[in-house]
């Protein structure tokens, strides 16, 4: 029962990656997850644009900003692949069509003078969002050329390019467009979707920490001392994917936590600039 117990308590934040579909035909290709800003490309018809979402994972929700003003919202299903799909009064149900392999190539990938890179492939397609430095978003396509350990496609710019990705250099690709030979360098690697189990009490010392979460929303986090209890409101730290957190209540300096499922009987809060090491009980 207590294994049972433990696994249920285990909460898995939604991969949104791959490419999800309406009954519609709006179509979007999500190449990977992370806590923060997200490429995206949408497709309806002939039409095809880059966007950015922002990746809420408290709410567990990816709020996309409409160039025309305004913005759309793809949230966690009760269903298994499934996606939620607001846009203004209207809601739609997206279904996963399919899941992206791991790539060399996958990623966000940075030159000093162009901004910054995000291939995505797709079956025989080759898309590239590009992000230039004063933060234009543009759309290129083209074919896939190797798919395997290796990678290779091109795209149309201003020029027809040829992107090579070698897996025995994983943090530089090479790209020639027209007669211009250019490096990016990996400045995103995607990682894995955490999974956080921090219910429960902790203990350090005489010093107890209650925590209540509901998936990735913050119920409950109490501090109680022999003598008094602390109520704060629990937030994520921005881009953590849930490995640190801040507990804030007025009137009092915000503690730091941390947590790394590596090591899921133990949460390391910081409470006045002192450190404290908390197992679970």
């Amino acid at each position: 029962m207590i294994v049972l117990w433990f696994f249920m308590s285990l909460a898995f934040a939604t991969d949104m990656s791959g490419i999800w579909q309406a009954e519609n035909d709006t179509t979007f290709l999500i190449p990977f997850m992370r806590d923060g800003d997200i490429p995206i490309i949408l497709q309806k018809g002939k039409t095809e644009a880059a966007l950015w979402g922002r990746w809420s994972m408290e709410n567990e929700a990816l709020t996309i900003a409409i160039p025309t003003g305004g913005s759309w919202v793809l949230s966690r299903s009760d269903k298994e692949n499934e996606l939620l799909f607001q846009k203004g009064s209207d809601s739609l149900i997206l279904h996963r069509r399919s899941s992206f392999p791991k790539r060399i190539s996958d990623g966000i990938w940075s030159t000093e003078s162009q901004g910054e890179f995000i291939p995505i492939l797709a079956e025989n397609m080759a898309y590239v969002i590009h992000q230039s430095p004063s933060q234009e978003t543009k759309l290129y396509k083209g074919k896939v050329l190797k798919d395997g350990k290796d990678i290779s496609f091109t795209f149309k710019a201003k020029k027809r390019c040829l992107a090579e990705f070698h897996n025995n250099e994983a943090s530089i690709a090479n790209v020639t467009c027209g007669k211009y030979i250019d490096q990016w360098d990996i400045y995103f690697k995607p990682t894995d979707m955490p999974v956080i189990n921090l219910n429960g009490i902790w203990k350090f010392d005489n010093i107890l920490f209650h925590v209540e979460l509901d998936r990735f929303k913050w119920n409950e986090a109490n501090i109680e001392y022999p003598n008094l209890i602390n109520v704060y409101k629990g937030k994520w730290a921005a881009g953590s994917m849930g490995t640190k957190f801040y507990l804030e209540k007025i009137g009092l300096p915000s503690v730091i936590g941390s947590y790394s499922p590596v090591s899921p009987n133990q949460i390391i809060l910081t409470i006045d600039g002192k450190m404290m090491i908390f197992t679970r009980e």
